[in-house]
């Protein structure tokens, strides 16, 4: 089976959209399946687009989207479908709507995405109806419509997202799927070896570890203020801040550590983060709004577990108990200082939550699972049309 792999960005890029398109198109070639990337895909100008932003900005004081553009998609698939001419390919797969929505095509067209613009409409401010124009609202919905209309196969990395898309109207004659992403991090230790982790772990000091590129939705003040309740219950604690610069860096307090990015790309920043990884207690990011976050997974796969919201896709990786813990969004934030007081003190408990956390990543969290599930499905499709 060969296939056509597109994305908008470079898919060689392990920084690029959280390292999705290379570990994805990395894990597809490691199952036997031919890959022709089209990547760095070209729109070219349009006129009404620019005409809508101007619109939305000084008429409606609203915000446009470039990307969830009508004219945008139509013009990554123009650049699509002259570089898939000559290829001889049995199906097309993105982990985007945007650059297959209006491809024309006889082949099978896939999408293995985290969400779709509903999705992100109803959980990410950026995308809500208060903040956008009335034509990147409508456009982001057609976009959606085309890709969900058009495509013969639908995985998306949640229940949940899929369960948006059938709210919406999704077409029912796709053909919807779950399959959940993975770590975008290269894991090759056992369980024997995330038990020495856990045993070489500092004893004295709880070390938090936040992860998140917008320090806002992340959750970056609340993890702060969880660290300060358990600074003030009485413990040592530090918090290791990557992926952002906090706003207000100056006012942290002193056991707040910035590193601001790490890239992926660079073999020092692999092995920083693993190092992160490798001594952090517990990832501590209480976001409001997730598609599905990669870092959860990356963080089982170092046998830590992860505290957040019950939010969008998270669910779909961190399972209460299992390899971390969920809460309410208006729960006070004694109640996660507690728990991380508490579940510190267990050492009996840290070891069973470490090897279970692997244990998760190994199960269902890893690029080979899903990787092999996916192409199960994508050869079902292809030998049904």
């Amino acid at each position: 089976m060969k296939l056509a792999f597109v994305t908008i960005f470079d898919a060689n890029d392990p920084d690029g959209w959280s390292g999705l398109d290379f570990h994805m198109r990395q894990a597809l070639e490691s199952t036997g399946v031919q890959i022709e990337v089209i990547d760095n895909l070209r729109h070219g100008r349009s006129i009404p687009r620019r005409l809508r932003k101007l619109w939305a900005r000084q008429i409606e004081n609203r915000s446009s989207l470039h990307f969830w553009d009508v004219d945008t998609a139509k013009g990554y698939a123009n650049h699509v479908e002259k570089r898939l001419r000559g290829l001889a390919v049995d199906a097309v797969i993105s982990a985007s709507p945007i650059p297959i929505a209006y491809l024309r095509t006889t082949l099978p067209k896939i999408l293995w995405t985290d969400a779709n613009f509903s999705a992100l409409s109803s959980a990410y401010d950026e995308f809500c109806a208060g903040r956008l124009s009335k034509s990147a609202l409508r456009h982001g919905k057609d976009l959606e419509r085309q890709a969900e209309s058009t495509c013969r196969l639908i995985i998306y990395a949640s229940e949940w997202a899929k369960q948006v898309s059938l709210r919406n109207g999704a077409n029912s004659s796709s053909r919807i799927e779950v399959v959940p992403l993975a770590a975008n991090m290269a894991v090759e230790h056992s369980v024997k070896d995330v038990e020495r982790l856990d045993a070489s772990r500092d004893q004295h000091v709880i070390k938090l570890l936040f992860v998140g590129v917008d320090w806002f939705r992340k959750g970056g003040a609340k993890a702060v203020a969880i660290a300060q309740d358990i600074r003030e219950k009485g413990y040592n604690v530090e918090l290791t801040v990557v992926g952002c610069t906090p706003p207000e860096q100056g006012q942290l307090p002193d056991f707040v550590k910035v590193l601001g990015f790490i890239s992926k790309a660079t073999i020092e920043g692999r092995m920083l983060l693993s190092k992160l990884f490798s001594e952090s207690h517990f990832l501590l990011v209480p976001t409001t709004a997730e598609m599905f976050g990669m870092v959860f997974a990356e963080a089982s796969a170092f046998g830590v577990p992860s505290f957040s919201h019950r939010v969008g896709g998270v669910p779909a990786i961190v399972i209460d108990g299992a390899n971390g813990f969920l809460f309410g969004v208006e729960q006070p934030i004694s109640d996660w200082s507690e728990s991380i007081i508490a579940l510190f003190a267990d050492k009996a408990r840290m070891r069973s939550l470490a090897i279970s956390c692997f244990e998760e990543y190994i199960r269902r969290l890893n690029w080979n699972v899903a990787s092999q599930e996916a192409i199960a499905l994508i050869e079902q499709t292809i030998t049904s049309s």
